[in-house]
């Protein structure tokens, strides 16, 4: 009677990396791709969630920024300064880009946060659980 085992972590972690990331791989920087050749998860999951994090508070600078124009147009339009229709169209398309910008800075955020997040997770118990099994087998 034989026990099979299935894929070690390393395998599925391939794997899900393989699945997650086949269609993005092209944005990774070479670090990026040279931590995951290497095996490197841990590094690469925190490299990517420092990342992450400084691209979703450029998309809340760039929320602000639209956002203060298109309340600075919409002024203007209040006032009566100048062509009402451009200043108008001017304003709504400034709010529509930058609740736009903040969607999906946002999806993305925390989109990647959550997964690699997981990933690290699963990294430290994967640890533990090979810490735990030596100390069961010495007792």
């Amino acid at each position: 009677m034989s026990i099979k085992s299935g894929p070690d972590s390393k395998t599925i972690i391939e794997q899900f990396f393989d699945e997650q990331f086949s269609d993005t791989s092209r944005f990774f920087l070479y670090k990026d791709k040279q931590l995951l050749k290497n095996g490197e998860y841990a590094t690469f999951a925190r490299h990517r969630l420092q990342e992450v994090r400084r691209a979703f508070f450029g998309g809340v600078c760039f929320f602000l920024l639209f956002m203060l124009t298109g309340i600075s147009y919409y002024f203007q339009y209040s006032a009566g300064a100048g062509s009402e229709v451009f200043q108008l169209t001017v304003s709504v398309l400034n709010f529509i880009a930058g609740i736009g910008i903040l969607f999906f800075s946002t999806k993305e955020y925390y989109s990647i946060k959550s997964s690699m997040t997981l990933l690290l997770i699963l990294l430290e118990e994967e640890k533990s659980v090979e810490g735990d099994s030596i100390g069961i087998l010495e007792t």
